[in-house]
């Protein structure tokens, strides 16, 4: 009856305009919503000041600002921001975790840890709670549920690899801790190709070694390239046997370590490094493999060049040894004739044997003897090698095979 009389007395425009202007007023709190909810993750402040009944956004802030800002003052306040959080929606994770912060900080510890493992049940999508978790865990001694908490954080924070990382990577330092972790890696979770590569490229090499052997006796082995960016990092740090052990872990059916040379005929390049050959693939100098499933490889090298272009491990024993190089169109000029190597893998490096490769058309073959010395030699590198030439003519060898053999004299 009112409204009838209302209308009537304001007339068409007028009610036009109110039911503009109501129409604008809520598309306007339809759009502060909106707004607010979009901004509820990465600013959760704006997104709770545009939006009171915003509960998410207010508990994060709650959250972020005692993270912050860890002193009785702001915990105090946290702690009122938190309760009338929880008010609306007593059901809010992260309101309930920054409050368990916050009693903490006040010197209330008793009741942190029921309002924690009620936020854990709301939710595990909630980095600080792990963060507190994992330390809790830690103190009180429980590997197992601080590894538990490791792994959700990793899962469900893209902030956490940062954090988080670096300390595991520490913690394999402690032999007791790896096999923990290798179980908690053997579950596959979905960071485990970054934290593995983390550790065998720059992590401690001893401890990196430690948990790829751990893993490959859960039956969880590394990938091949990781195991041999292992194996290369010993070898250049001297710790040819925990290298040998690598290897003998991971490849059991290829024989022993590089003895007396797994590939004699140059057909796989690149595999089982450093127990394998690596070839120089330069423009200038390098070694081409003949491919085809074929045996053999060609050297090459532009006039001028000179240096390393194959190197290979193998761990022989002490004894008497022939090494054996076939080869082929040598193509040698200016006096900078390549030549095989055999190198004790020791500080200064000692030289056992070299083998020339002389020009020459057609079939060839070069040979030495040499002998490993009992003591101060557990591993010897194979290197092909052309010096300075003063020759303005490219270098080009047909290399058929290097083979390695024991005699008795």
């Amino acid at each position: 009856m009112f409204s009838n009389k209302l209308d009537a007395r304001l007339g068409p425009r007028a009610r036009n305009s109110i039911s503009v202007c109501v129409a604008l007023l809520v598309a306007t709190l339809v759009t502060v919503v909106n707004l607010s909810a979009v901004l509820t993750t990465p600013m959760p402040d704006i997104a709770a000041s545009l939006f009171f009944a915003n509960t998410p956004a207010r508990a994060q802030f709650a959250l972020e600002r005692i993270v912050r800002n860890p002193d009785t003052r702001t915990a105090r306040l946290t702690i009122a921001l938190a309760r009338t959080t929880v008010e609306r929606d007593a059901t809010a994770p992260f309101a309930l975790s920054a409050a368990a912060l916050a009693f903490e900080l006040v010197g209330e510890p008793a009741r942190t840890r029921p309002l924690m493992a009620l936020a854990e049940q709301l939710s595990r999508r909630n980095l600080p709670l792990h963060l507190w978790m994992i330390q809790d865990a830690v103190e009180r001694q429980d590997v197992a549920g601080a590894l538990g908490h490791f792994d959700a954080a990793l899962r469900t924070s893209r902030k956490a690899a940062p954090i988080l990382m670096p300390v595991l990577l520490s913690a394999l330092d402690d032999r007791r801790l790896v096999v923990p972790i290798a179980k908690t890696l053997a579950r596959n979770p979905s960071w485990r190709p970054d934290f593995t590569l983390e550790s065998v490229s720059k992590g401690s090499v001893g401890s990196a070694s430690a948990l790829a052997i751990a893993l490959a006796q859960l039956e969880s082995k590394l990938p091949d390239a990781y195991v041999s960016i292992l194996m290369l990092r010993l070898s250049r740090s001297g710790d040819y046997s925990r290298a040998s052990e690598l290897f003998h872990t991971y490849f059991p059916t290829d024989g022993a370590a590089g003895i007396p040379l797994r590939d004699e005929g140059f057909m796989r390049p690149g595999a089982r490094l450093p127990f394998g050959w690596q070839f120089a693939d330069g423009s200038d100098l390098g070694v081409a493999v003949t491919g085809h499933g074929h045996p053999g490889a060609q050297l090459y090298a532009k006039a001028g060049a000179s240096g390393e272009a194959a190197r290979h491990l193998v761990m022989l024993s002490p004894g008497s040894y022939r090494v054996q190089a076939d080869f082929a169109d040598a193509h040698v000029v200016g006096g900078g004739e390549p030549r095989w190597q055999i190198v004790c893998g020791q500080v200064p490096p000692l030289e056992l044997a070299a083998v020339r490769l002389a020009a020459g058309q057609g079939p060839q073959r070069a040979a030495a003897s040499f002998m490993v010395p009992p003591h101060g030699c557990p591993a010897q590198w194979i290197f092909l090698t052309i010096p300075p030439s003063s020759g303005d003519d490219n270098v080009s060898v047909d290399l058929a095979r290097l083979s390695i053999r024991r005699f008795h004299q």
